[in-house]
């Protein structure tokens, strides 16, 4: 391992830390995907909805293919209708989080 992988690791790994004292309200709300159908959705929030679906994909839930969909989709009707299309395979560890 390089000194260098070392703090490109560290660097992503002290950010996730981090996301407890973030309001996630800031990073991704509803309001993000709302409006015209085929507005192009903000960077950040975009982000945050891919690494939403890679995190579901390592817990199990979701197929890989739906990361690489998820990058792809860059209107707010794209975002809605992938989650439309992930949501039933992660609906029972949603209500778990309830």
């Amino acid at each position: 391992m390089t000194h260098r992988f070392l703090e490109d690791e560290r660097f992503v790994q002290a950010a996730y830390r981090e996301i407890e004292g973030i309001t996630l309200n800031n990073i991704f709300t509803q309001s993000f995907v709302q409006g015209q159908d085929d507005s192009d959705i903000q960077l950040s929030p975009h982000a945050a909805f891919v690494t939403a679906v890679n995190i579901y994909h390592s817990k199990g839930l979701l197929e890989e293919s739906y990361i690489y969909r998820a990058v792809e989709a860059k209107t707010s009707k794209q975002i809605r209708d992938l989650v439309d299309e992930m949501y039933p395979n992660v609906k029972e560890y949603l209500e778990q989080e309830k």
